[in-house]
């Protein structure tokens, strides 16, 4: 839903860190932005909260220059993760 409606984010996943017992759930949205977009995370939330209900909206979005995959191309969520947790 963010990509088709925040026209400078090229792609982007959601995660959860609920399987982490020492923080608070939170629903992350990590972003990859179409190449020299300024768009930075708050931005990114802000129009978030006025596109989307209340509880569409990320508790925090974070912004990566590509996704990690494996061999196979599929997506590397363990290394996602270290990224979230940074």
């Amino acid at each position: 839903m963010i990509t088709k409606n925040i026209k400078k984010v090229e792609e982007c996943l959601i995660f959860s860190n609920k399987n982490d017992s020492n923080i608070e759930n939170e629903v992350i949205a990590v972003c990859i932005l179409i190449p020299k977009s300024n768009l930075k995370a708050e931005d990114i939330r802000l129009k978030c909260k006025k596109i989307f209900h209340k509880y569409y909206v990320h508790s925090k979005v974070i912004i990566i220059s590509e996704i990690p995959r494996n061999k196979s191309g599929k997506i590397n969520r363990n290394e996602i993760r270290k990224l979230i947790m940074k």
